[in-house]
């Protein structure tokens, strides 16, 4: 995903914590706006509760988080 001016909208990802695979946003260059994030697990819980998973990851983006 790449993006250089403010922008908002709806991400829909996919998970199985169980087999430790996901959908993987990349943000590449700067990025800016108001993105909301949906996550669904279609899966087993993980054998390890404190076991993550990286569903995004960005270079020069600067994000915050909110539940």
């Amino acid at each position: 995903m790449a993006q250089t001016d403010g922008g908002t909208g709806t991400i829909n990802m996919s998970t199985n914590l169980g087999l430790g695979k996901g959908d993987l946003v990349s943000v590449d260059g700067v990025m800016s706006g108001n993105y909301q994030v949906n996550v669904t697990n279609y899966g087993v819980a993980p054998s390890a509760p404190n076991e993550s998973l990286r569903i995004i990851q960005g270079g020069s983006a600067v994000m915050r988080m909110s539940r």
